[in-house]
C-alpha cells in the first residue's frame, strides 16, 4: 500500500549519492541521514536536499543485516541542518541481497516522524531505492512515493 498523502523528492544527484553508498559498503548495510524540508499543508511533500553518510556502529558481526548511527553524529547533523532551515526527515539504509523493504528489525526501531529509504544492492549493484514511514496505529510500514528531480 502506498501512502497517498505523503510524497519524497530528492535530486539526482542525491539518488546517485545513496546508491555509491550501498555499493561501497556491500556486503555490509551503509546508513546515512536524509536532511532537507517539509513543505504543503501539514508536511506532505518532504524535500531531500543532501545525504549524509554516517558510519554504521553495528556491532560488526551484525553489518551484513543491521545498522546504527551513532546519536551524537545525528544531533550533530541536525544541529546544522537547522542552522540552514533544514531539517534530518529520515534515514535511509542499504539491505544487502535483500529487497528494498523493511525488516523486522526496521519495524522495531523505527520512528514515526521519520522517512526510511531502503535501497536492494547486490553483488551486481543496487536494484531499487524504496521509501517508508511508520504507520503507528498500525505498527506498519507504508510505502511512500519517491521521485527523483533529474535537473
Amino acid at each position: 500500500m502506498i501512502h497517498h498523502n505523503l510524497a519524497l523528492t530528492l535530486p539526482v544527484e542525491v539518488h546517485t549519492q545513496i546508491l555509491a553508498h550501498a555499493r561501497a559498503k556491500y556486503p555490509h548495510e551503509c546508513c546515512g541521514l536524509l536532511v532537507g524540508t517539509s513543505a504543503r499543508l501539514n508536511d506532505k511533500l518532504l524535500e531531500v536536499k543532501q545525504s549524509i553518510a554516517a558510519t554504521n556502529h553495528a556491532a560488526a558481526a551484525d553489518q551484513r543485516s543491521a545498522y546504527a548511527i551513532d546519536s551524537r553524529f545525528w544531533l550533530q547533523q541536525d544541529r546544522l541542518a537547522a542552522a540552514t532551515g533544514l531539517k534530518v526527515l529520515g534515514i535511509y539504509h542499504s539491505h544487502p541481497d535483500h529487497p528494498a523493504v523493511p525488516s523486522a528489525t526496521d519495524l522495531r526501531l523505527a520512528w514515526p516522524v521519520y522517512v526510511y529509504l531502503i535501497v536492494s544492492v547486490g553483488p551486481a549493484g543496487t536494484t531499487a531505492l524504496r521509501g517508508w514511514i511508520l504507520n503507528p496505529a498500525e505498527n506498519q510500514f507504508v510505502e511512500v512515493a519517491v521521485r527523483t528531480l533529474h535537473q
